[in-house]
């Protein structure tokens, strides 16, 4: 099973260096994760030379054109807290686990992150907390998120070319 790490194209250090602590690999290993892909961003310095525990591979890179085949692979997902990237795993149907930038000014994510845990579509933690978000994961029934409705643009783009 394969995790994958993003912190879309800002720079999360705290997430990178948190998701390569032994603790949290430990409980991806304990879990049945076996490999970590992380897309590290600007984080090059924080990724460094990870140190895989036994049982874990891990590999990284800083950006790539599309990340929803990295997504698509899964078992699980962490994120950082963009809507754009909670988005694209939520409707991948994959578990998600989102950990919001605490340094950004009036954090938005957090707010986000926050509502979609209380409606059961996803696990937040703290940097700090990654570990026992992890196994937060794994013991909690997530709900499916909703596919998209259409039929309200469907029902204005029929009146518009009708008239």
């Amino acid at each position: 099973m394969k995790a994958f790490v993003t912190v879309g194209s800002t720079r999360f250090d705290e997430l990178v260096s948190s998701v390569l602590h032994a603790e949290t690999q430990y409980q991806l290993l304990q879990h049945g994760i076996t490999q970590l892909i992380v897309q590290f961003g600007n984080g090059k310095e924080a990724f460094g030379t990870p140190k895989p525990i036994k049982g874990i591979s891990i590999s990284g890179f800083d950006y790539a054109p599309e990340i929803g085949s990295y997504i698509d692979s899964s078992s699980i997902v962490i994120s950082h807290a963009g809507a754009g990237s909670i988005l694209q795993c939520l409707r991948a149907q994959k578990p998600l686990i989102v950990v919001p930038n605490e340094s950004l000014m009036d954090n938005h994510q957090l707010e986000l992150a926050n509502k979609l845990a209380s409606l059961d579509y996803l696990i937040t933690c703290s940097y700090r907390d990654l570990a026992q978000g992890v196994e937060a994961l794994f013991s909690t029934k997530l709900k499916p998120f909703p596919e998209p409705e259409y039929s309200a643009f469907r029902n204005v783009l029929s009146d518009v070319l009708i008239n």
